[in-house]
């Protein structure tokens, strides 16, 4: 199964985590599970990106 995605906006170990290594992703869960803030960090990120690449202001002016 592939869970990469070339077209993805995230950025692994940035706003998310992206692989095809099953084991990998399992192993930054952990991570994530053992570090509180930097699970927060890394979700400030992924709202940041979301925000930016699908927010109003572009799907306004992608309808337009």
């Amino acid at each position: 199964m592939i869970y990469k995605n070339n077209s993805s906006p995230i950025m692994d170990g940035v706003n998310g985590y992206i692989s095809d290594s099953i084991s990998y992703l399992r192993e930054c869960l952990g991570h994530l599970l053992e570090n509180k803030e930097e699970a927060f960090s890394l979700g400030e990120e992924a709202r940041k990106t979301a925000l930016q690449k699908f927010g109003l202001d572009q799907f306004v002016e992608k309808w337009g």
